[in-house]
C-alpha cells in the first residue's frame, strides 16, 4: 500500500469535524502536500509539494481557481515550501535536505521566478524549516535529516530573516519519538504561539499534535501540548493528517489515503 495525499480547503478555521471542506485531488501518480498560503492581488494562492513519484517540486496555483503550474524546481527533492512576506516581498524556506543546507528564496516574479536570497545554515539537512517573527528576533524550527527529523527538532534564532542563524543553546529543543517533526505555520491563541508537528506514532503523517510555546528566548525552552487533531474518517482521504495552514481567513491541509499504486 502507498500513501495518496491531497489537499483540503477552507474559508475560516480548522476543525476535523467540518463539513464546508473543498478538496483538490491529484492527478493519477502524483501526490499534492504541504500546503501553505500566501496572498497575491487579493486572492488566496496555494503553494505546495508536487511529487510525481520520483522527485518533489514545488506548485503554486489560485487556490479557489485550481490550475497547477511548477513554481520552484531544482535538482534535488522540493518539499514544504514555507513562505513569509517580508518587507513587501515573498520569500520561501522550501524543505531541500538532499542539497544539506536550507537556503531562503526570494520571489522575483510570482509565482514562478525564484533566486537564493542566502543559504540560512550551510552543512544542514534541514527538514520542514519553520520560521516566525517573535520578540524582535527571527526563530526557526527545523528536523535534520540524519538525525531523526521524526524525533528531534532543533531551534534556531536569527537578528534578520538572512541571518545569522545562531543554534539554541538546548537544541534540539524539542526531543519526543514520533512526535516532534514541525507541520506547517505557526499561529497565536489569545497571544500565546501554538505549533503544530506530525503525529506519526501509528503512520506516517497520522494526525497532527499542537503544542503551545510556555516559556522560550535564547537560554530556555518549553512547550507543552495544547491538541490532537486526527483525520475524519468520513473523508475521502482518512487515513492520514500531517499538515497545516492558516492565514487571511482561509485554512489549507493535506490529507492521505491508502492505495495500492499511485
Amino acid at each position: 500500500m502507498q500513501d495518496r495525499w491531497a489537499i483540503g480547503y477552507r474559508r475560516g478555521s480548522f476543525s476535523p469535524d467540518c463539513q464546508d471542506i473543498s478538496w483538490i485531488h491529484p492527478p493519477p501518480g502524483r501526490i499534492y502536500a504541504d500546503p501553505f498560503l500566501t496572498m497575491h492581488e487579493g486572492q488566496p494562492w496555494v503553494f505546495f509539494e508536487d511529487y510525481d513519484g520520483q522527485r518533489g517540486h514545488i506548485s503554486a496555483s489560485p487556490l479557489q481557481d485550481f490550475q497547477a503550474r511548477p513554481a520552484l524546481r531544482c535538482d534535488w527533492h522540493l518539499s514544504y515550501p514555507f513562505l513569509i512576506e517580508w518587507e513587501d516581498q515573498v520569500f520561501c524556506i522550501p524543505e531541500q535536505h538532499q542539497a544539506n543546507q536550507v537556503a531562503l528564496y526570494r520571489c522575483l516574479t510570482f509565482p514562478d521566478q525564484w533566486k537564493i536570497e542566502a543559504v540560512l545554515l550551510d552543512g544542514f539537512a534541514g527538514v520542514d524549516p519553520t520560521v516566525i517573527w517573535s520578540d524582535g528576533k527571527w526563530w526557526m524550527w527545523v528536523g535534520d535529516q540524519p538525525r531523526r527529523a521524526r524525533d528531534n527538532t532543533f531551534l534556531f534564532y536569527a537578528p534578520t530573516l538572512t541571518g545569522p542563524w545562531r543554534q539554541h543553546r538546548l537544541s534540539p529543543a524539542i526531543t519526543r519519538v514520533d512526535l516532534a517533526r514541525p507541520a506547517g505555520l505557526p499561529w497565536q491563541v489569545e497571544g500565546r504561539w501554538m505549533r503544530p508537528a506530525q503525529n506519526r506514532t501509528k503512520t506516517y503523517g497520522g494526525g497532527l499534535v499542537v503544542y503551545a510555546l510556555e516559556r522560550w528566548d535564547e537560554n530556555q525552552y518549553q512547550e507543552t501540548e495544547w491538541t490532537r487533531w486526527d483525520p475524519n474518517p468520513a473523508w475521502p482521504y482518512p487515513d492520514g493528517l500531517h499538515h497545516l495552514c492558516s492565514r487571511d481567513g482561509w485554512t489549507v491541509w493535506d490529507a492521505k489515503r491508502f492505495v495500492e499504486e499511485l
